[in-house]
């Protein structure tokens, strides 16, 4: 079992059991519904997007893939763009946001939902595909929701009325078969447990979890057109266990938290890497990705920077030195120079800045550019245009090229370099109207 927020491939399995992605938790609301921030929009959309693709490739590779329905997590998500209406002092921006659902995970668009829950839940006569997994499971089975008919599905449970569906069936393209079915409880259902042995409570759980996917493979064989019939509920316990099984079942939870252990670490690796890797934003960078990685790097050089995000503003990087007050514009472009459409932009936010109650004095403005990013550092012959330039002298600002600023990052990530730090942000306060000139990279024992 797997968590939806963890990279893993679907190419290892041969049936999938997905339950719905759980929206990330946020108090803030808009039209009664959450409503995330930029980060957690952008993760949540990206994970219901990786989800939807590994899904859908299970289906193409002849897969069946079952769907368990519970009421989907409806948020609204920034999609990314801003509005802008008015002039100067009356210059509004306005955050866009989208109406995301947990559902968009599902390779396949159900037409009129309703959310609601119910228990009574009929089996389409017509239909003997679930026959047996609701003999055993249709008690313990209640819908959230429920869906319209339409092209392309194949009735399998229905509400009372028989006019919605709580269940069905989708042939895909390739072979694989999307199956939906209501929620379903695995826990304990014999009311003498309640508040009593927790051991039995567990006991219980783990028969019904081993019935349930036995049921669920018998519904894929028989949609692969090999059915097998499921062993009754009595063979699944122990009392017809051989010795031979229960090594092997120790032998297999050994190898399962083995197995856990090493996935975990993987994870931590995973993560470290991706923290170290994100210094080569500084490198081919543009947007998010360029801004993380400058605040990085300003991070290493000792400087606490951030970025700033309210209802009215939004800033790339707002950091002090030695008391001084500054706020940074990122840019990176494919094949040209950073123009002045970016230093005027900083223009805008500095004045901006200034109009908020908090801020007592001008922030020096430093432009973060990558111009030619798809061209390697040692080749890029373009930086700043001359406008950019001249405008950057009349305004004080520093301009800084961000494939400079690896190496520095980077020696510091390894060194914790002190002193090297200090002179990274004496470089930076001394440029006014002029591009940051970094001290030169020390070179340490491991340098040829």
């Amino acid at each position: 079992m797997y968590e939806h927020g963890q990279e893993v491939s679907l190419d290892d399995a041969d049936v999938v059991f997905f339950g719905l992605p759980e929206a990330p938790w946020e108090p803030k609301r808009y039209r009664g519904k959450p409503s995330l921030d930029d980060d957690d929009s952008f993760r949540y959309k990206a994970l219901l997007s990786r989800w939807r693709t590994e899904l859908l490739s299970a289906l193409r590779a002849g897969k069946t893939v079952f769907v368990e329905l519970t009421s989907p997590d409806v948020v609204y998500a920034g999609t990314g763009e801003v509005q802008r209406s008015g002039t100067g002092r009356n210059a509004e921006k306005t955050r866009l946001v989208e109406e995301v659902s947990s559902l968009a995970a599902i390779p396949y668009d159900l037409d009129g939902i309703v959310i609601g829950e119910g228990h009574e839940i009929r089996r389409v006569p017509a239909s003997r595909l679930l026959s047996s997994y609701w003999t055993k499971f249709g008690s313990l089975s209640w819908y959230e929701m429920r869906f319209a008919k339409q092209q392309g599905l194949k009735p399998l449970l229905t509400s009372r009325n028989s006019e919605q569906l709580v269940g069905a069936v989708v042939a895909a393209e390739g072979g694989g078969h999307l199956v939906l079915l209501p929620a379903v409880y695995l826990g304990e259902h014999d009311d003498a447990t309640e508040g009593g042995d927790s051991s039995a409570g567990e006991a219980s759980f783990r028969l019904n979890s081993i019935d349930f996917v036995q049921r669920l493979l018998g519904v894929d064989s028989e949609l692969r057109g090999t059915p097998s019939s499921p062993p009754p509920g009595w063979a699944t316990g122990t009392a017809y266990e051989t010795a031979t099984q229960r090594k092997l079942r120790e032998d297999l939870l050994k190898a399962q938290a083995e197995e856990e252990a090493a996935r975990r670490h993987k994870e931590e690796i995973e993560s470290a890497l991706q923290d170290a890797s994100s210094l080569q934003g500084l490198l081919f960078g543009q947007g998010r990705q360029l801004e993380e990685a400058v605040l990085r790097a300003l991070r290493l050089m000792g400087i606490e920077a951030q970025r700033h995000v309210d209802d009215e503003s939004e800033f790339d990087a707002v950091f002090g030195i030695d008391g001084q007050r500054f706020l940074g514009e990122t840019e990176g472009r494919d094949r040209a120079a950073i123009d002045i459409d970016k230093i005027t932009q900083l223009e805008r936010n500095i004045g901006e800045d200034f109009t908020r109650d908090e801020v007592a004095e001008h922030a020096r403005g430093v432009l973060f550019g990558n111009p030619q990013r798809l061209t390697a550092p040692g080749e890029r012959e373009k930086t700043f245009t001359p406008k950019c330039m001249t405008s950057a002298e009349r305004n004080q600002f520093a301009l800084v090229l961000t494939h400079q600023m690896f190496g520095p990052a980077a020696y510091l990530e390894a060194t914790a370099d002190q002193k090297y730090a200090e002179d990274c942000r004496t470089a930076i306060t001394s440029a006014k109207g002029q591009v940051v000139q970094f001290p030169e990279v020390p070179s340490t024992d491991g340098d040829a």
